[in-house]
């Protein structure tokens, strides 16, 4: 399965054998791994990304992230080892 639900969890398992799930699961010892239910729920469009200065550090680097890339090809323009003959 992939994709998200709108369903609650109890409408979920109504209308999924969780009995049957369970025992799969503990019977290939799965029992440590999120469950179906938990990969496909709806989260929401927000993330909890924390506070303090972890959060603000996330919340930095998820926005300006591109500018390591283009850092990245800056420095193999300057660098000009592309032009490096074998």
């Amino acid at each position: 399965m992939y994709g998200r639900v709108f369903y609650t969890e109890e409408e979920f398992w109504g209308i999924y054998d969780e009995t049957r799930y369970a025992a799969l699961r503990e019977k290939y010892d799965a029992t440590s791994l999120p469950t179906v239910w938990d990969k496909v729920r709806d989260r929401g469009r927000k993330e909890d990304i924390g506070g303090g200065v972890r959060g603000a550090l996330r919340r930095f680097a998820k926005r300006w992230g591109f500018l390591s890339g283009l850092y990245g090809v800056y420095k193999a323009v300057r660098g000009g080892d592309y032009l490096m003959k074998k």
